[in-house]
């Protein structure tokens, strides 16, 4: 046809830049799932990750707590145990008294309850001495071996104590510590607070922290007293003043405790922290372990945290344990980040597999549709050359009708015949203006109506369809003759002029 070959290259060419892809939608579709199951795929890998983290999160809580509540239940058996070896020590002088104990016997009676319970540091024995009593307690002492025994007082030196109507000196005490012998507890605000209280109760009553006076290494220890009283006395407050023989001290050093209640061999590494305090004292003295540096419970609440309450001779503990250095059930993150990693894998696979297959799903669209546009494209070329060749014929037969007719209106005549044959129209109409008129006359007519002597033989400039081509000099397109017309030429749409 007298344009350019038709390459391969040329016709997919043309496809991309004339026509619109027919591989949009299914792209589109396809773009629209790969993202939707990127999302999914990550969305699925940050919940895998998220549930694994809470599942080992929730392992090393339960793990943790079991634990801790091991150590706490060791700690509080040894407690209890130390607590019950006070009242029965204290049961003892009770039921004989204190002059049917003799210091040998009194080392022989608490060496056992000594072996059993490694964490009591000392018991001791501290009988109520009046003043008039006091010369014949101290020379007791003298006589059981004890050379210059006295009664005596802590208030920064050991001094003897000051003539007063009532002390509470330690006569007795295993292991024997002759530092202490003789001490008066009575002297001490926090010692003889909890032995007034042991008095007035009747139970054994344990002390704030102290500092014991024969200490090394630097411990807060407590002290548990239990009273003994003659036998019978009245279960009065008055009574039981009036009838106290004496007190039985028992000595808790608060980290013998918490060594005694490892589950770990000597010299392993710490499982857990423990931080052990007295919500009974006043804030600034309830550390009881470790003695320094004092840390608040508050600290203690981030990570894994495990505590326990409970009443040590009437005072309230509180146990906390922390993670130690040598503690290995702390959350483990591997698991879980495994777990996301492999869902994002997984997600990434996916991803890489379903864009190749919507690229060589719209590739093979792209190439089927390049061939159903080349094959209309050869159609359309046939059409034209058809068409060429019709116009060809069209235009010899009207210009032979042109030279040979011997007057103007037969050679219109014979055009608008041959326009209606060639064309395959209904009708066709030649109208023609004079020189400076305004007036179209009507030269030929062909087809469904031949008639030129009709009404619309001569038709003024603007009037009808054919009157306003006149007079715009522009043609007129329509598909719809009757329907695109006002009203007031509905005439002409009924007439061959139209």
């Amino acid at each position: 046809t007298g344009g350019e070959p038709q390459t391969a290259d040329n016709l997919f060419g043309a496809v991309s830049t004339e026509f619109p892809s027919m591989a949009d939608p299914l792209l589109a579709k396809g773009k629209a799932h790969l993202i939707a199951m990127t999302v999914f795929g990550i969305a699925a890998s940050v919940l895998l990750f998220g549930v694994g983290l809470h599942l080992e999160r929730l392992r090393a809580r339960t793990h943790f707590q079991q634990v801790a509540e091991q150590r706490f239940n060791t700690l509080q058996s040894n407690v209890a145990a130390s607590l019950d070896t006070i009242r029965l020590l204290a049961g003892h002088f009770e039921a004989v008294g204190h002059r049917g104990t003799s210091r040998s016997s009194y080392s022989t009676l608490v060496a056992p309850a000594l072996a059993d319970n490694r964490h009591l540091k000392a018991l001791s024995w501290a009988p109520r001495v009046q003043r008039q009593e006091r010369s014949a307690y101290e020379h007791l002492g003298r006589g059981d071996g004890l050379r210059g025994f006295t009664i005596i007082r802590a208030d920064g030196t050991v001094t003897a104590a000051p003539q007063q109507e009532c002390y509470f000196p330690i006569l007795y005490i295993e292991p024997r510590i002759r530092s202490v012998l003789g001490f008066d507890l009575s002297s001490d605000p926090v010692r003889f607070a909890a032995l007034q209280q042991a008095r007035d109760t009747g139970q054994a009553t344990a002390t704030a922290r102290v500092l014991l006076l024969d200490e090394t290494d630097g411990q807060y220890a407590i002290l548990v007293l239990a009273p003994a009283y003659h036998a019978p006395h009245a279960e009065t407050l008055a009574g039981r003043r009036d009838s106290l023989e004496g007190v039985v001290i028992g000595v808790l050093r608060v980290g013998d405790l918490i060594e005694a209640a490892r589950t770990t061999q000597p010299g392993a590494p710490t499982l857990l922290s423990v931080y052990v305090l007295d919500l009974s004292a006043p804030k600034s003295s309830r550390q009881l372990y470790p003695r320094s540096p004092d840390i608040a419970v508050e600290q203690l609440n981030a990570g894994l945290r495990a505590e326990q309450k409970f009443v040590v001779g009437g005072r309230t503990w509180l146990i906390v344990a922390t993670p130690g250095p040598g503690y290995f059930g702390l959350p483990s993150y591997r698991g879980p980040i495994l777990s996301g990693l492999l869902g994002l894998a997984v997600t990434g696979i996916y991803f890489l597999y379903l864009r190749a297959r919507i690229r060589q799903s719209s590739q093979m669209v792209e190439y089927v549709h390049a061939l159903e546009l080349s094959q209309k494209r050869l159609e359309q070329s046939g059409v034209d050359l058809e068409e060429r060749v019709r116009m060809a014929a069209l235009g010899a037969e009207i210009g032979l009708v042109m030279t040979q007719s011997g007057n103007l209106q037969a050679a219109l005549q014979g055009c608008v015949d041959i326009i209606v044959v060639h064309l395959n129209v209904a009708f066709a109409r030649i109208w023609t203006v004079g020189p400076g008129e305004t007036v179209l006359h009507l030269q030929a007519s062909a087809g469904v109506y031949t008639h030129v002597d009709d009404p619309h033989v001569h038709v003024p400039f603007g009037a009808f369809k054919v009157g306003r081509i006149a007079e715009l000099r522009q043609p007129i397109f329509t598909n719809t003759v009757i329907g695109d017309r006002s009203e007031e030429h509905t005439s002409e749409l009924q007439s061959p002029c139209n």
